[in-house]
């Protein structure tokens, strides 16, 4: 008796979403509007609640690009930006021009001056969300490295990432877009 040969094994590949496709399932209730994650490069990225660590972070660089930009700019916390069709980030903070309707639609990453993201626990997925940053025109991208005490700042964007990479951190100078004032590292951290 012949013996038949074992089916090949399925692949499986993702099916990546669209901003679109995002907005209509948060609209139909598939996806609650308080529901922690993010869309990126087409792929729903469940995002970790936010430490003390991180939100008194996120707190203190508020109150301190507040006091710099304000009322020239407009300083937005953990807010949509849309970044392409396939990618839909929640920075947690953005510096804007004052003008814009913000209001009516969410910014555009090509509209900003300035994205923060806070490392906690997040490492990975922030550094995964400079190419979609860079891709979309952010100029300027911080990841604030709360554990490492450092301030990975990410300049001239192009398709395939951003050319120019500092590490900085103690007293170092934080370049601020469009501000004549500054903040240092240590500034934007929290005391030890």
């Amino acid at each position: 008796m012949a013996t038949m040969a074992a089916p090949p094994p399925a692949t499986m590949h993702p099916r990546p979403f669209t901003a679109d496709e995002v907005w209509r399932m948060v609209d139909a209730g598939i996806i609650r509007p308080d529901e922690r994650v993010e869309l990126l490069d087409g792929e729903l990225v469940v995002v970790s609640p936010s430490s003390p660590a991180h939100a008194g972070t996120v707190q203190r660089l508020n109150a301190a690009l507040s006091h710099i930009y304000l009322p020239e700019r407009e300083v937005r916390v953990q807010s949509v930006l849309p970044s392409g069709e396939r990618s839909l980030p929640e920075p947690d903070l953005v510096i804007l021009p004052a003008d814009l309707d913000v209001q009516r639609r969410h910014p555009r990453a090509e509209e900003t001056l300035l994205a923060i993201e806070v490392a906690v626990t997040s490492m990975p997925v922030d550094r995964r969300k400079a190419r979609i940053y860079a891709a979309a025109g952010v100029p300027v991208y911080w990841i604030v490295d709360v554990d490492g005490r450092a301030v990975h700042v990410l300049q001239d964007p192009s398709p395939d990432g951003y050319l120019t990479r500092h590490t900085l951190s103690g007293d170092a100078r934080l370049p601020l877009p469009g501000a004549e004032a500054h903040l240092t590292v240590r500034e934007v951290l929290p005391p030890l």
